[in-house]
C-alpha cells in the first residue's frame, strides 16, 4: 500500500507452490481479448482438510487478483468464477479468504452480484508474525508418525484444519520443513503438542519491490536497531521475506505453559536456523490468538476474513458448519 509495495511470488514454478500436497491445481487468468494480455488471475488447490469432523476433498479458492484498469468490470469476475465452476469436481462449496484491508473485494465479493457465487462468513483469521528470540527454549524432534498423527487429531477438532500423512511430511523434507523443525512436547507416550517451522522460501517468497523514500534511507539504521527491540529487520529491495511459518500446530493439554514452551521454541529454532521471524496463524477468537496477542504484543498482526463459496442452485448441497474454530494451514493459503 502506499509507497510500499510487496510482492506474493511462486518462483521458480507456480505449480509447486503447493508442495506437492495439493490433490487438484488449477490457475485461470483472464486475457484481454483485444490486446491478449492477462488482466486477472485466480487459483484453486484442493486440499484433504476437516469439515465438521469428517475428513473429505475441499478447494481453496486463492490469489485472486484483477489488473487495475479492469477492476470495475464485473464481467471479468463471471467469466472467472464460470470457469472456476466448470473444475467443480463435485464439490459443493469451496473456501477463500480476503483481507481485511481489501474494502473493494469484500464489497463486491459480498454483494449478491448476479453470475457470481455465494460469499456466506465463515470468521476472521489472524496471522501474526513474531520476531525471532535467541533463547534456550527447545523441545523435543517428533518422527513424521506421531508429528503428523498428533496435528491431525488437532485439525479433526477444527474447522478445514488438513489431514496429514507421514507420507506428506516426508514429502515436505526438502521443501523447507526438515525432521529437525519438527517440534514436539511429550509426557511419557503421549503428545503433549506439536509445532513445525517451515522455511517455504523455495517455492513461496513474499519480496519487497518498494519502500517509501524515508523508510528506504534509515533501513540500515532500523535494522540494527530491531534487533535489539524485538522488530523484524526489513530485507533489501528484491529479497524475499526470511519469515518462517508455523505449521502442524496441535495443543493437547490446553496448559498455557505448554502453548508457550511451544511457541519459544519454534522461535528458537527459526533463530537457530538463521530465520528472522515465524508466522502464526490462528482463529481471531481463538484462545491460541489471544495468547500471542497477551505474550506477543510486538508482533505484526494481519487479519483475512475466511468465507464458504457456493453458486446459489447447489447452497442446499453445502453442509452446516457446526461452529467448530476456524484452524486452516496458514502456509497453503
Amino acid at each position: 500500500q502506499g509507497d510500499l509495495a510487496m510482492t506474493l511470488e511462486r518462483e521458480p514454478d507456480a505449480f509447486t507452490a503447493d508442495f506437492g500436497l495439493a490433490t487438484s491445481h488449477h490457475f485461470v487468468i483472464a486475457r484481454d481479448s483485444k490486446a491478449g494480455r492477462a488482466i486477472g488471475l485466480c487459483e484453486r488447490e484442493v486440499f484433504p482438510m476437516y469439515v465438521n469432523g469428517a475428513a473429505q476433498q475441499v478447494p481453496y479458492i486463492g490469489s485472486l487478483r484483477v489488473a487495475k484498469g479492469h477492476r470495475n468490470r464485473i464481467a471479468v469476475l463471471r467469466g472467472g468464477f464460470a470457469t472456476l465452476r466448470s473444475l467443480e469436481e463435485g464439490h459443493s462449496f469451496a473456501i477463500t479468504s480476503i483481507s481485511e484491508a481489501n474494502a473493494v473485494a469484500l464489497r463486491i465479493l459480498t454483494a449478491g452480484v448476479k453470475g457470481l457465487p455465494t460469499y456466506t462468513p465463515l470468521g476472521s483469521f489472524a496471522t501474526r508474525v513474531i520476531a525471532v528470540r535467541r533463547s534456550g527454549a527447545s523441545a523435543e524432534t517428533l518422527a513424521a508418525e506421531p508429528f503428523a498423527r498428533s496435528a491431525t487429531a488437532w485439525n479433526r477438532q477444527h474447522q478445514f484444519g488438513m489431514q496429514w500423512t507421514e507420507h506428506d511430511l516426508q514429502r515436505l523434507v526438502s521443501a523447507g520443513l526438515p525432521p529437525s523443525h519438527r517440534l514436539g512436547l511429550t509426557q511419557g507416550s503421549a503428545v503433549m503438542g506439536t509445532i513445525g517451522v517451515w522455511d517455504q522460501r523455495s517455492n513461496r517468497q513474499a519480496v519487497v519491490r518498494r519502500y517509501p523514500p524515508w523508510l528506504g534511507a534509515v533501513r540500515i539504521l532500523y535494522n540494527a536497531a530491531a534487533r535489539v527491540i524485538g522488530k523484524l529487520p526489513l530485507p533489501a529491495i528484491g529479497e524475499p521475506m526470511n519469515v518462517a511459518v508455523a505449521s502442524h500446530f496441535s495443543w493437547n493439554d490446553t496448559k498455557e505453559e505448554t502453548f508457550l514452551r511451544l511457541i519459544r521454541a519454534a522461535l528458537a529454532c527459526a533463530a537457530r536456523a538463521g530465520q528472522w521471524g515465524v508466522a502464526f496463524g490462528f482463529a481471531a477468537e481463538s484462545l491460541c490468538h489471544r495468547l500471542l496477542c497477551q505474550h506477543f504484543p510486538r508482533a505484526l498482526e494481519f487479519r483475512t476474513r475466511f468465507f464458504s463459496v457456493a453458486w446459489p442452485d447447489t447452497r442446499s448441497d453445502v453442509p452446516h458448519f457446526d461452529g467448530r474454530i476456524l484452524h486452516p494451514e496458514l502456509g497453503l493459503l
